[in-house]
């Protein structure tokens, strides 16, 4: 029977193909007033969505349905599954139309029959008689004996109702699901007009009324809990049909559920600390009784932290900082990285061969992730350790300063090593011997006094040895005889200077 309802109150959804919008439950439609005919069936079908609107603002009563729309809504309200293989007996259904299972289901149970034996002409406008047609077959094939709640009217258009359709035209009116159109002398049917959605909804208003005053005798029920039982106390509700959703008794005691209430107050027997959860039960705020047993009291968590730099940033490395719960005895700690520094300063005092190794260095950082970096070369060409402590000691403006940060070499003349100290907070600086002097430790003597002023003028800065390299085998470099014209020599005097 519940199955049967279903398909009985389901038909009233045979409009929704044709919905473009849904509306929201007030109904304003600009073309729906109340001295229009179909006002009441509109409401009704809307308040009950059974039918919606074409747009937010328009039901689009003139609008008409397809026999295709009509035949899918019935497969839909018998809750048939349209993935069928069943046979297609008509040429002009096509394959993978939204209509075609439908209509092959129709057709096989006699809802349905062609326009002639292989054409059902899905696109055309469904007429009044065939309307009051399908849904008698339909009602047939569901099994459904409507009562005939109308006198029978004899339509001055009678003889124009199709032989095949008259019982059914007749069905319909006495069911009160259809009615004629006044004229003089009586009332006309209009069989072969095409079916609108004001017609549709006043049928399936109609239809709906029925079914719930003709079908329902509320014979299977449930009850609706309004106010919850608890372990000690009954509950009410009440009991509604589950056919047609009305109400059969309007309040029922639900007898309490002698099972403790889930919202039970929770005693601590253990206190949780930091990290560790504790123990509690519940007792149940109705009898007092104990209602559950050892439940979990979440740790209350890490109040207050200490925080200290363990590992410094550095130049595309990340550093770490460590913090540390402030509760006595807790012992807690965790890492949190400091973002890498993405900015590096580069200076250089040389000769010739920081040009060379500076030349692609703006490209490489940049390549390497640095997101500003800033180069700059002292140059004095051929220039030894001596000369640049001479320089630094002279405060001499006999460099030529070459700077980038943009990828774009600048040049500066007559630059001293202080100017270039006090354009930047530099964070590397590189020193590096001439080339010939590179594998005489003789040469060095000065190095210490570069270096100390280097750290004294910017503490914050890295300072970088630049090896040089030994000169290629046929060199014609004057100091090449210091190493006996050998690359080896002059290549092992270098690291070994340079180690010591």
């Amino acid at each position: 029977m519940k199955k049967l309802l279903t398909k009985l109150v389901s038909i009233a959804l045979l409009c929704i193909l044709l919905v473009m919008t849904v509306s929201a439950n007030t109904m304003n439609f600009t073309d729906v007033k109340q001295k229009d005919w179909f006002y009441k069936s509109v409401s009704y079908v809307f308040e009950n969505n059974i039918m919606y609107g074409v747009s937010d603002t328009e039901f689009g009563p003139q609008v008409k349905l397809s026999r295709g729309m009509f035949v899918t809504i019935l497969a839909r309200l018998a809750g048939t599954d349209t993935n069928n293989d069943l046979p297609n007996p008509f040429t002009d259904v096509k394959n993978g139309k939204y209509y075609t299972n439908s209509v092959k289901w129709a057709y096989k149970n006699n809802i349905v029959v062609g326009v002639t034996k292989t054409t059902f002409e899905p696109n055309s406008d469904i007429t009044r008689e065939q309307m009051c047609v399908i849904i008698e077959r339909y009602c047939t094939y569901a099994g459904i004996t409507l009562e005939k709640v109308k006198e029978p009217v004899n339509f001055i258009d009678s003889t124009k109702v199709s032989k095949y359709a008259r019982t059914a035209v007749a069905n319909c009116q006495q069911w009160g699901l259809v009615s004629g159109v006044k004229t003089t002398g009586g009332y006309n049917f209009l069989p072969k007009d095409n079916a609108t959605r004001a017609e549709a909804a006043t049928i399936f208003k109609n239809f709906d009324s029925l079914v719930k005053e003709q079908v329902c005798k509320h014979t299977e029920t449930q009850t609706v809990t309004d106010i919850p039982a608890t372990c000690g106390k009954d509950g009410t509700g009440h009991i509604v049909c589950t056919k047609c959703g009305e109400t059969v008794t309007a309040s029922v005691v639900i007898p309490a559920t002698k099972q403790h209430t889930p919202d039970d107050e929770i005693v601590v027997i253990t206190q949780p600390d930091c990290d560790t959860d504790g123990v509690g039960k519940k007792v149940c705020t109705v009898c007092g009784l104990d209602a559950e047993l050892n439940i979990k009291i979440p740790a209350k968590g890490h109040g207050t932290f200490a925080s200290e730099v363990t590992k410094q940033p550095e130049f595309l490395q990340n550093g770490v900082k460590t913090y540390s719960c402030t509760v006595k005895g807790c012992g807690y700690s965790y890492d949190e990285e400091i973002p890498a520094k993405t900015t590096i300063k580069i200076l250089a005092l040389g000769n010739s061969f920081s040009v060379d190794a500076m030349e692609y260095l703006w490209q490489i950082c940049e390549d390497g992730g640095a997101t500003n970096v800033v180069l700059g070369n002292m140059y004095i060409g051929g220039c030894t350790l001596d000369k640049h402590w001479t320089n630094i000691q002279n405060d001499n403006y006999s460099y030529t300063y070459y700077t980038n940060t943009n990828g774009v070499w600048n040049t500066q003349s007559n630059t001293a090593i202080s100017k270039a100290l006090a354009d930047e907070e530099w964070d590397i600086i590189t020193v590096q011997q001439a080339s010939g002097s590179s594998g005489l430790p003789s040469n060095y003597t000065k190095l210490n006094n570069i270096l100390s002023y280097l750290k004294t003028a910017e503490p914050n800065a890295k300072v970088l040895w630049h090896m040089t390299w030994a000169y290629q085998g046929d060199s014609t470099h004057d100091a090449f005889p210091n190493y006996n014209k050998n690359q080896v020599t002059m290549y092992n005097a270098i690291v070994e200077t340079i180690h010591s």
